[in-house]
């Protein structure tokens, strides 16, 4: 089982005692099964779910919704290594709750995760959640008021992102809890499903 934490895409980590896997496995060696539960961290906020028009790949496609990225990386470590742990990459169980679970329903529907994975558990979440998804206008403004918040007043994509980039990562990451970076899942979801 790979468990993806919730948090709204905001907060949480893979370390929090919720998300102790000990007591399940336990709990299931008493029963005479056994199961593996790999848990994962990903970049969230910010760091996870910037979007900005000028953050392009080399394919000129807008990069973003890293943090669905760093799950679809782990995915791909655990396909090819879990074996070395005594599990089986034929039997891969994606599960989570809250933002974790919304991830899980992007997986299934995304080309980009096929085969990692054969099964999913979903609670708490899925991908019509309303307040996951935004136009990628909202977005773009949001990282526009960070920006500003940071002390840049550049109008341009290109000199805004070259501005960011240049910010020191602790005035970043003190700025990013007074401005709600969501997920925007919806500029790739609704206009690129396959980037998802």
């Amino acid at each position: 089982m790979l468990w993806i934490h919730g948090g709204g895409f905001q907060e949480g980590s893979s370390t929090q005692i919720i998300y102790d896997g000990l007591s399940w496995t336990n709990e299931a060696i008493q029963e005479n099964n056994s199961f593996i539960i790999v848990t994962i961290n990903y970049r969230l906020n910010v760091m996870g779910f910037f979007a900005q028009s000028a953050l392009k790949d080399s394919n000129g496609q807008i990069i973003a919704n890293q943090g669905i990225t760093d799950q679809r990386m782990a995915m791909k470590w655990v396909q090819d290594n879990i074996g070395q742990f005594g599990g089986d990459k034929n039997s891969i169980t994606l599960a989570e709750q809250s933002a974790g679970s919304y991830s899980v329903c992007l997986h299934i529907v995304s080309p980009l995760s096929a085969g990692l994975f054969h099964a999913g558990i979903m609670e708490s979440g899925s991908c019509d959640i309303p307040f996951y998804m935004y136009d990628k206008q909202v977005a773009y403004s949001i990282t526009n008021d960070l920006a500003w918040r940071v002390g840049s007043n550049m109008t341009n994509s290109t000199e805004q992102l070259a501005c960011l980039r240049d910010v020191n990562s602790t005035l970043l990451l003190t700025t990013m809890f007074n401005v709600s970076i969501p997920s925007s899942t919806s500029l790739i979801f609704k206009d690129q499903l396959k980037v998802i």
